[in-house]
């Protein structure tokens, strides 16, 4: 027999991986910088880390996390398969289908297994890396190779924002001389 009926209001426990907002960590919300020269001038510049394309600095960037929200969903189809092991229940809402596990009666339960799911995700996110070092596919060797074009790669990036400092400062100095 289904524990549910057509027409049930239920909580529907989930946790999901999506972009949360957060206060960017070099402008704090203030959208620009401050960048202090070696000669004590300073220059106001919009910050590039929180900055999104033409949009311009916003004031926060997006970091991926697991969010727990129970979905309210109003069952439509309830169908009952029977086997030899006994009866199995399957509920839609809609075109979507919800295991009974996953659908309780009350908000309060469903936040409950959002959370308990949460836990486990991380775990099993921090544990990843471990999981990576054990895959018999990737050897130790890809690993050291990946790492060494990873060195590789931001060595030139911080050899092409070094220059780009220094080209910044030159032309503040021309700015404070009067040339500029």
């Amino acid at each position: 027999m289904a524990k549910y009926k057509v027409g049930d209001v239920l909580y529907h426990a989930k946790c999901r991986w999506e972009p949360v907002q957060k206060q960017c960590p070099v402008c704090c919300g203030k959208k620009e910088v401050i960048l202090i020269l070696g000669n004590d001038d300073q220059v106001i510049l919009p910050c590039e880390n929180c900055a999104k394309g033409w949009d311009g600095p916003r004031g926060y960037v997006s970091e991926y996390e697991y969010v727990v929200d129970p979905e309210t969903v109003i069952i439509t189809t309830v169908e009952i398969t029977v086997t030899e092991n006994g009866e199995k229940a399957e509920y839609r809402s809609g075109h979507f289908c919800f295991k009974e596990d996953m659908l309780f009666t009350s908000r309060e339960e469903a936040l409950e297994v959002g959370k308990r799911m949460k836990q486990e995700l991380e775990i099993e996110q921090e544990t990843r890396a471990e999981c990576i070092k054990k895959d018999k596919n990737k050897s130790y060797a890809w690993n050291a190779g990946y790492h060494m074009r990873e060195v590789k790669h931001h060595k030139e990036s911080m050899a092409y924002h070094e220059k780009m400092a220094r080209i910044c400062k030159e032309r503040s100095r021309e700015v404070s001389d009067g040339q500029g």
